[in-house]
């Protein structure tokens, strides 16, 4: 029996690496699966992959940044499965820029995709959830959101903002047995992890290896399973140690 088995989980990014990664993952542990995006035939094609009998996955289109589209897609994951227990949220738009020279509305670009889209999603399916008894809500968010870097303002502001959101989140539904945790990666690839080699590198000891998007997934199902339920509002940072370096 899996470990998700019957659970149904909404997942977002899906046309990422990492958004695949965790759909099959949590279908492989038995979950019924809602995958939300923009982009339907992306989904369409995910969805074919992972379950062909299409019998335990699902897919809408959403704006993230309209509320009744948000309340829509928890309306559909309990009209298709019944119930809604898990919430994946992984949005995550970049755009290099200098703090005094970016523009107002790429501020709000950014902030709105990477720290209000969690946040607007997570309040959607939170009747559904006080209904089903509880449930968890994984942010993936990035370790930009601890670490200062140049020309990323930002990004880092966002995913700092995304992080203290779901630990106030956190705190305010721990009552309704509603678990909401962080995931920071470092970088990811699809391809084999590699050691960071670059001339400003940190020691030997410190170096933290690339991640696939497999690391990320594994860490969602243990962040969502029973076996974390004594967790809550924790960020993990799994980015191989780069997190410790002053040269991340």
């Amino acid at each position: 029996m899996g470990q998700i088995e019957k659970k149904t989980a909404v997942i977002t990014g899906a046309g990422s690496e990492i958004g695949r990664e965790i759909a099959r993952r949590f279908f492989d542990e038995g979950a019924n699966i809602l995958l939300a995006g923009a982009d339907d035939g992306a989904l369409k094609e995910m969805c074919a992959q992972i379950d062909p009998g299409g019998n335990r996955i699902f897919y809408m289109t959403f704006d993230f940044r309209k509320d009744d589209d948000c309340r829509e897609l928890a309306r559909f994951a309990v009209a298709h499965t019944g119930r809604i227990d898990i919430l994946v949220n992984h949005f995550d738009y970049k755009q290099p820029g200098r703090l005094d020279e970016v523009q107002m509305d790429l501020w709000n670009e950014i902030l709105g995709t990477n720290a209000l889209a969690p946040w607007r999603l997570g309040v959607a399916v939170l009747p559904e959830m006080r209904k089903a008894g509880g449930g968890a809500i994984v942010n993936i968010s990035s370790i930009a959101g601890e670490t200062a870097f140049a020309g990323m303002g930002l990004y880092c502001t966002s995913h700092a903002a995304l992080q203290m959101l779901s630990k106030v989140m956190a705190k305010e539904l721990s009552s309704d047995n509603i678990r909401i945790n962080l995931i920071c990666p470092a970088i990811v690839t699809d391809s084999e992890p590699q050691v960071s080699e670059t001339n400003d590198a940190p020691p030997p000891e410190l170096r933290g290896k690339s991640g696939n998007p497999r690391d990320v997934a594994d860490a969602a199902l243990f962040l969502v399973s029973d076996r974390s339920e004594w967790l809550t509002g924790i960020t993990l940072n799994l980015d191989g140690g780069r997190h410790l370096s002053p040269n991340p």
